[in-house]
């Protein structure tokens, strides 16, 4: 197989559409626009003789994505445009460099793969991928398309249900960096944005006032994934500086202007364009009130003028199915009935949630934990129950809502302490 034909990085590979020649990264997308075959017509026409396998690669969110589309007749999704080439000086690659122009198909929506040399040094940024990642088909596709459009994506979701890891997911396919900012009450402008300090002129020697510039700034000229979690929870004076950042100018381009001390007329205000890749994400449980207890300080819900910027997307907990199979994969083995048990608590608790308003919940990131301790324990010789109390109803902040999961944990069939 010659180096065309098979591309590795991070675990992706090039392959060849033998219906025109073509390279991608993942064909499925690619045969419904360009052919307007199905995944199943080009396996059935393309499959080896001798194997019995077809020569391709096929991304699993990507073609149930065309499949589904063309089963309801809906039109092909149109492909993004390419990001504007940037002129940051090339330095040396941690890791090979992809070809220029590669991209990954997502339901259509093409987004290029970073080269190590544009990332300076953000090259620590980029996250690792998990490889027990299991990808939900839609939300990919839907973040996909607000980073085609340069669009401000809201995930909003329970605790713990995958919101920002997938975005971390697809920054790491992307090879682009990501910062999370965890946001609440007392996040302040200054470090969002920027100040006014105090340093002294290398030249003259005297004190001057210079502008620091906050996180967003920073990293929106690197070109990052900007991920700001909870936030709905900032305080509101804080939320309505972030409309310039959630806006874009005619152009395309974003930018953010660091407002100088008014009392220092020797500091003029400072604005700082992004780079092409840069890319804004809000998450939030609820966007509102507190009622659920998910935070404190969340007293005020984003008003509509802020909402109106965004693009929400909602997301939920894996069905059980899905969530089984991640328990196994992320626990180490963990056996599938009992991985089956937690997959149900973690959805029997989360309707009492949403419908009984028991205030707390159940979330993949704490099932992912009582999986792991449950085999860690059971090759210890330590009873199983001792995990799910201490991971689970430990974990429970108040009497009555404890005995109501404790109830649904045995309910389940999940061992628990008398």
């Amino acid at each position: 197989m010659s180096a065309k034909e098979k591309f590795c990085k991070k675990g992706f590979e090039k392959v060849e559409c033998k219906e025109c020649g073509g390279f991608y990264h993942s064909l499925a997308p690619h045969l419904g626009k360009k052919h307007g075959i199905s995944v199943d017509e080009y396996v059935a026409k393309h499959r080896d003789p001798d194997t019995g396998v077809a020569p391709l690669t096929i991304s699993e969110y990507a073609s149930k994505q065309i499949d589904r589309g063309r089963k309801k007749g809906a039109a092909p999704l149109p492909t993004a445009k390419a990001a504007s080439p940037t002129t940051t000086a090339p330095t040396a690659p941690a890791t090979p460099p992809p070809p220029a122009g590669a991209v990954l198909d997502f339901g259509g929506w093409e987004l290029g793969i970073r080269d190590d040399a544009t990332l300076d040094g953000f090259r620590d940024h980029v996250p690792a991928h998990d490889p027990n990642w299991e990808p939900d088909d839609d939300i990919l596709v839907r973040l996909a398309e607000h980073v085609a459009l340069n669009e401000v994506a809201l995930l909003v979701g329970p605790t713990g249900c995958g919101k920002s890891s997938t975005v971390a997911e697809l920054a790491a396919l992307l090879n682009r960096p990501m910062v999370r900012i965890q946001c609440d009450a007392t996040t302040s402008y200054s470090y969002l944005f920027g100040k006014t300090i105090v340093k002294k002129d290398d030249s003259t020697g005297q004190a001057v006032t210079a502008i620091k510039k906050g996180i967003i700034p920073r990293f929106g000229e690197a070109g990052a994934f900007i991920v700001l979690d909870e936030a709905d929870a900032l305080d509101p004076d804080v939320r309505i500086a972030l409309h310039e950042v959630l806006e874009r100018d005619a152009a395309g381009r974003r930018k953010c202007t660091i407002e100088a001390d008014d009392q220092d007329d020797t500091a003029a205000a400072q604005v700082i364009w992004f780079h092409p890749d840069a890319r804004i994400f809000l998450t939030g449980n609820n966007m509102g009130s507190d009622i659920a207890g998910n935070y404190g300080g969340t007293d005020s819900a984003p008003n509509l003028a802020f909402l109106d910027r965004c693009e929400r997307l909602n997301v939920s907990y894996p069905d059980r199915a899905t969530l089984t199979r991640i328990l196994q994969k992320k626990s180490g083995g963990l056996p599938k009935n009992t991985a089956k048990l937690i997959a149900d608590a973690v959805h029997e608790v989360l309707v009492s949630h949403t419908t009984a308003d028991l205030p707390w919940c159940f979330s993949v990131r704490r099932a992912i934990t009582l999986a792991t301790k449950m085999k860690l324990y059971s090759e210890r010789g330590i009873s199983p129950a001792v995990a799910v109390e201490r991971t689970v109803l430990d974990n429970v902040h108040l009497p009555e809502p404890r005995d109501d999961v404790k109830e649904i944990l045995q309910r389940v069939g999940l061992p628990v302490t008398k």
